[in-house]
């Protein structure tokens, strides 16, 4: 149902004419990518052994996280070449292709959910140290093109969803070996000074440097948070586990671009890259109490 949510409504791209319209195909569309990204994240939880569930789930950030480096500018230069309706078409067949290896797939154990377990300090301790690492993420994306010429901010966004995927992967390796929980107090502090050196807009090689470090700290935020709620979770809180995760991402991703953009307007963008990272070191007490 999420493939088919996200890849099909890609098809009416091309007759969308109102601002209206687009937004209703849009909702459908992202709310068929939460399905596959919760799903797809329990399901991986639950096929990896314990033993290499860190080193699962990082393989899991990679597949999630490399198309997006790869396609986004693929995406521009098909538009540019071919036109957009050969891009949509594109997307609709890159999400429902996969769909006959779903049909594939074994059916796992139903049964009720619920998110009254991801309540416990255990779970909303890591769960909200993450949320205020997505906050730095989403401020950067939103706002570095803006910032800094192109000529910088294209290879400072590359560097960032490179340096997370790289970090994502790695922490899940050490995860399975030394545990998750000790990743959670360094991705903070690590993500903070990315941001900050970010803040630095006059210079091209603190942007750079700063967009690499804050994509290491996130991606290990993303590794030992998912890592560390998992190992407390019991196997039948695998879904709400993935559940409340993307929903602490996409919500602090979605506050940092829009809080920090009233920052932006008032004081410009060196003053929201300052306080993005207070906010990312507001969230330091949460890290060391997990």
């Amino acid at each position: 149902m999420g493939l088919v949510l996200l890849g099909a409504p890609a098809l009416t791209l091309p007759a969308v004419t109102g601002l209206a319209t687009l937004v209703a195909v849009s909702v459908v569309r992202g709310a068929g990518f939460a399905i596959v990204v919760v799903a797809v994240s329990a399901l991986t939880a639950t096929a990896m052994p314990a033993e290499r569930r860190g080193e699962g789930m990082g393989v899991l950030g990679v597949a999630a996280t490399l198309p997006a480096v790869v396609m986004l500018p693929l995406g521009v230069w098909l538009a540019g070449r071919f036109g957009f309706a050969v891009v949509f078409a594109v997307a609709a067949a890159a999400a429902l292709c996969p769909v006959l290896l779903v049909a594939a797939m074994p059916e796992g154990n139903g049964g009720p959910v619920s998110l009254r377990g991801m309540r416990r300090p255990a779970m909303r301790r890591p769960l909200l140290t993450f949320a205020g690492t997505a906050v730095a993420g989403g401020v950067a994306v939103a706002f570095l093109p803006g910032a800094v010429p192109a000529g910088v901010a294209v290879p400072a966004l590359f560097l960032y969803s490179a340096a997370a995927t790289v970090a994502r992967w790695l922490a899940g390796r050490h995860a399975d070996r030394h545990g998750a929980v000790g990743l959670l107090l360094p991705s903070v502090v690590v993500a903070a000074l990315g941001t900050g050196a970010v803040a630095l807009t006059g210079s091209a090689t603190a942007v750079l440097a700063g967009m690499t470090v804050l994509g290491a700290g996130f991606g290990l935020a993303q590794a030992a948070s998912l890592n560390t709620m998992l190992q407390r979770a019991s196997r039948e809180e695998y879904g709400p586990v993935s559940a409340a995760w993307n929903a602490a991402y996409d919500l602090g991703w979605g506050a940092g671009a829009v809080g920090i953009g009233v920052v932006v307007a008032a004081l410009g963008h060196q003053a929201a890259f300052a306080v993005t990272a207070l906010v990312v070191l507001a969230v330091l007490p949460l890290a060391r109490r997990a």
